[in-house]
C-alpha cells in the first residue's frame, strides 16, 4: 500500500512538473506576441484602383487584416463598397503549435511571411463588380519580435528562471502547510489555493529583482516593456516585401461573364531615417486588358495596357501617429483597336501626394491622404485634386488564436 502511495505521489510531482513544462511552451506561441505596427494595403485592394497611391507599403506580418473604404455616398454613410482581406494561413493553420524557436528557420519565417489577399469594389457607375486576389512575401522584416533572436534568446532564459521559481514555491507550500502533493492534486480548491500562493510568490521575487539600477518587473510585465520598446524604435524597421495580384470584372454581381482583365506585380523597400522617419522605394508593372463591355464608350472598343509606376514615400512621426510626403511617376502605353483601326498613345501621370495614419485603438487605423495629380492623357483632366480615406483592421496584440 504505501509502495502505491509513493507511486501516486511520484505521478502527482510528475504531472506538475508536465504541467509547468507545458505552460512554459505555451509562452513561446508566436501568437503571444504579436505587435501592433501599421496595417498595410494589401495586393488585392491596391490593385481595384480605389486609392490615387498604387505604393504597396511593407510592414510586419498580420494573421489577419482588413482595409475598408468608400464609406460615403454623398452625405450618407453607406456599407463600405471597396474592402479586401488579407491573412496569412501558415501562422493561421498554426497558430496553436507554431513557437518562437519554429520562426528562426529561414523556410518557417518564408513560410510565415507569405500572405494571400482578397479584394471586391463597385465601380462609380455601380455597373461593374471588380474582383481581386493577392499573393504577398516579406523577404526582409526587422523590427519584428517574432524574428528578433536576441529577444527569443533572453524569453526563454526568463522562461527558465520563472519555472525554478514555480518549482520552489511550489515544494514552499507544500512544507509550510504540511500537505500531501496527493491531496492537493485531488482537491480543485486546494490546487486553486497553491496556484495562487505559487504565482503570487514567484511575481513579488520577479517584481524586485534588480539588474544595474532597474528592476525588471514580472515577466509578463517584461515581455509587455519590449513590446512598447519596439514599437517606438522598430516601427520604421527596414522591410522588403514582393507581392502580385490579378484582378477580374463583371456586368453583375453573380460574376457571369467574368473577365480578368489586368496583373500587377509590385516590389517596395523600406528603411529607416535616423528615429524619426521611414523611407520607401517601390514600383510596379501593371498588364491590363480592358473592352467595351466594362467602358461607358458606346463603339465596340478594346484596350491594351501596360505601365510602370514609380514612387517614393517618407513618413515622419512615431508608430502611432505620422505623417508622409509622397511623389509617383507613371508611365502608361496604350493600344486601341475601334471597329478594327489599331491606334497607340503613350502617357505619363504624376502624383505629388501629402497624408498620414493613426492608430485609434490597438487593431484599428486610420488612413488619410491628399494631392494633386498631372496626367498627359487628353481623356482626363490636366490636372485634378485626389484623395483617400480608409480604415484598416488587424487582431489586437492581446487576442489569441489558441
Amino acid at each position: 500500500m504505501n509502495h502505491k502511495i509513493h507511486c501516486l505521489l511520484l505521478m502527482s510531482l510528475f504531472c506538475w512538473n508536465k504541467v509547468s513544462a507545458q505552460v512554459q511552451i505555451d509562452s513561446t506561441l508566436a501568437t503571444y506576441y504579436r505587435t501592433n505596427f501599421a496595417v498595410p494595403n494589401h495586393p488585392a485592394f491596391n490593385i481595384l484602383g480605389t486609392q490615387p497611391s498604387e505604393i504597396l507599403r511593407p510592414t510586419d506580418v498580420k494573421e489577419l487584416s482588413v482595409v475598408a473604404s468608400n464609406f460615403f455616398n454623398g452625405n450618407s454613410a453607406i456599407i463600405p463598397k471597396s474592402y479586401s482581406v488579407e491573412i496569412a494561413p501558415y501562422l493561421l493553420a498554426r497558430a496553436s503549435n507554431i513557437r518562437l524557436k519554429d520562426l528562426s528557420e529561414s523556410s518557417q519565417r518564408i513560410l510565415s511571411s507569405v500572405r494571400l489577399s482578397i479584394g471586391t469594389n463597385l465601380n462609380a457607375s455601380g455597373s461593374v463588380r471588380n474582383a481581386a486576389a493577392g499573393i504577398r512575401v516579406s523577404i526582409i522584416d526587422k523590427g519584428d519580435l517574432r524574428y528578433d533572436k536576441t529577444f527569443v534568446d533572453s524569453l526563454m532564459a526568463n522562461l527558465r528562471g520563472r519555472a525554478d521559481l514555480e518549482n520552489f514555491f511550489l515544494n514552499e507550500y507544500h512544507e509550510i502547510n504540511k500537505i500531501n502533493p496527493l491531496i492537493v492534486l485531488t482537491d480543485s480548491t486546494l490546487r486553486a489555493e497553491r496556484e495562487k500562493y505559487i504565482k503570487t510568490k514567484a511575481d513579488s521575487i520577479e517584481k524586485f529583482q534588480i539588474k544595474g539600477n532597474v528592476i525588471t518587473g514580472t515577466l509578463n510585465e517584461r515581455i509587455n516593456s519590449t513590446r512598447e520598446y519596439y514599437k517606438a524604435q522598430y516601427w520604421n524597421a527596414e522591410k522588403l516585401d514582393f507581392a502580385v495580384a490579378i484582378l477580374g470584372s463583371s456586368p453583375d454581381s453573380l460574376a457571369r461573364n467574368i473577365k480578368f482583365n489586368r496583373i500587377t506585380a509590385w516590389g517596395t523597400y523600406a528603411f529607416p531615417v535616423r528615429h524619426w522617419g521611414q523611407w520607401l522605394i517601390g514600383g510596379n508593372f501593371t498588364k491590363m486588358n480592358r473592352d467595351s463591355l466594362f467602358s461607358s464608350i458606346d463603339k465596340p472598343i478594346t484596350i491594351k495596357s501596360t505601365s510602370i509606376t514609380l514612387s517614393t514615400r517618407l513618413y515622419a512621426g512615431v508608430n502611432r501617429l505620422k505623417g508622409f510626403i509622397e511623389y509617383q511617376a507613371k508611365f502608361l502605353n496604350e493600344a486601341y483597336t475601334v471597329r478594327n483601326t489599331n491606334e497607340r498613345n503613350s502617357f505619363f501621370n504624376a502624383l505629388w501626394n501629402l497624408g498620414g495614419e493613426a492608430n485609434v485603438i490597438d487593431g484599428i487605423w486610420f488612413n488619410f491622404s491628399a494631392g494633386l495629380r498631372y496626367s498627359t492623357n487628353i481623356n482626363q483632366p490636366r490636372s485634378e485634386f485626389v484623395g483617400s480615406f480608409n480604415v484598416r483592421f488587424a487582431l489586437p496584440e492581446k487576442f489569441r488564436l489558441n
